[in-house]
């Protein structure tokens, strides 16, 4: 096994549920252990993380708001499989999320 410390997932987070980030492949998984999603828009915007689907069972943590021109920020250890993948949603657009951690091969 090689472990590549990096970025796992840079991208803006869209007005409708949908995949923001997953693992590249077969033979690699993630262990996430940080992210921060910043919001770049003039007022409070909310988010929701979901993990491997986009429909209430699959929600990773509740609505979160996030004041103009503020941050979300996590850290723990999250493992990902070779399938999984992370989903999100905002309220409105100027959302982005930064996640980094471990791509284990």
């Amino acid at each position: 096994m090689a472990d590549a410390y990096k970025t796992l997932i840079q991208a803006a987070v869209p007005t409708s549920v949908a995949m923001v980030g997953s693992t590249p492949g077969v033979g690699k998984t993630w262990i996430m252990m940080h992210f921060f999603i910043v919001n770049t828009s003039g007022g409070m915007t909310t988010v929701q993380l979901f993990r491997n689907g986009t429909t209430d069972a699959y929600k990773w943590g509740g609505v979160v708001a996030i004041d103009a021109g503020g941050h979300l920020e996590w850290d723990g250890t999250e493992a990902f499989g070779s399938s999984d993948y992370l989903a999100a949603v905002a309220s409105a657009s100027g959302l982005y999320i930064h996640a980094s951690g471990d791509e284990v091969t």
